[in-house]
C-alpha cells in the first residue's frame, strides 16, 4: 500500500467517530462545516462541530441526551451532542456538537454514486471496541453489488432511498450503523442495514448513498452552524 493509502486510512479511522444514547451505539464521521473548504484530505487540519451519521438512531430518545467519543490527533474526545438535522427520505443525519473537535484533516462528500464492482471500505467498530479496547475504528474492506431505488428496514420504519448493497469482509453487523463508507478518498454514503435472516449475518450490508442528498445535507448544515442553541 502506498503512502497516500495509508493517509487516507488514517483519516478515515480517526475521524470515525461512536454515538451512544444510554446502552445504544451507532457511529458517524466528521465532516466540514460550510464555508471552510472542500473537507478533502489534502486542505490539512481544521476544526468541525459537524457529525454525519444515520437518522434512524434518532428515533426514540431526547437528542440532548446523546454523548460522542472519539480519538482524534492522538487523543480521545467525548461531546454533546446539541442538536441534529435527519435528511428527508433517508437514512441519513447531521449531528452538531456542543465543542468543536480538531482533526488533521478531513474527508469530503462524493457527488458521484457508487458504481457496480466498485471497491469501497465501510468504517465502524462492530460492537468489538469495548472487548478489545480499540480506539479507533477499523476498515471493512467491501465491494457494490448493485444499487436499489428503495430500501426498508426489517420494521419498515427505516427507509433507505436511494440504497447500495454491499458485500464485506468482515461483514458490517449490528451498532455499525451511521459509520462511512468511502470509495476513492471521499465518503459516498452511511452504512444502515445488514441482512440478517434468522439471525444469520449474510455479509451484505445496504447504505445510504449521499450524492442525491447532497443539497439536502449542506443546507442540513448550514442550519446547525447558524442557528443558536
Amino acid at each position: 500500500m502506498d503512502d497516500s493509502f495509508d493517509q487516507l486510512e488514517e483519516i478515515a479511522s480517526s475521524t470515525t467517530v461512536r454515538l451512544n444514547e444510554r446502552n445504544r451505539v451507532c457511529f458517524g464521521i466528521l465532516i466540514a462545516e460550510p464555508h471552510s473548504g472542500t473537507g478533502h484530505a489534502a486542505d490539512g487540519p481544521r476544526s468541525t462541530r459537524l457529525v454525519l451519521t444515520c437518522a434512524h438512531f434518532f428515533r426514540t430518545a431526547p437528542r440532548r441526551g446523546y454523548q460522542v467519543t472519539g480519538f482524534t490527533g492522538g487523543k480521545k474526545w467525548r461531546r454533546r451532542i446539541l442538536a441534529v438535522r435527519t435528511i428527508d427520505g433517508t437514512d441519513c443525519a447531521l449531528a452538531l456538537l456542543h465543542h468543536p473537535v480538531e482533526a488533521p484533516a478531513l474527508l469530503g462528500l462524493s457527488a458521484v454514486r457508487p458504481e457496480w464492482g466498485q471497491k469501497v471500505t465501510t468504517y465502524g467498530f462492530g460492537g468489538l471496541d469495548g472487548a478489545t479496547g480499540r480506539q479507533q475504528a477499523q476498515p471493512r474492506w467491501g465491494q457494490v453489488l448493485f444499487g436499489l431505488p428503495l430500501a426498508f428496514g426489517r420494521n419498515l420504519r427505516t427507509v433507505v432511498r436511494p440504497a447500495t448493497l454491499v458485500r464485506n469482509a468482515p461483514p458490517a453487523v449490528k451498532g455499525d450503523s451511521g459509520g462511512p463508507v468511502i470509495a476513492d478518498g471521499t465518503i459516498v454514503a452511511t452504512q444502515s442495514l445488514i441482512a440478517d435472516p434468522f439471525g444469520t449475518n449474510l455479509g451484505v450490508a445496504t447504505v445510504s448513498v449521499l450524492a442525491p442528498h447532497l443539497p439536502a445535507i449542506r443546507a442540513a448544515a448550514a442550519a446547525l452552524c447558524t442557528e443558536p442553541y
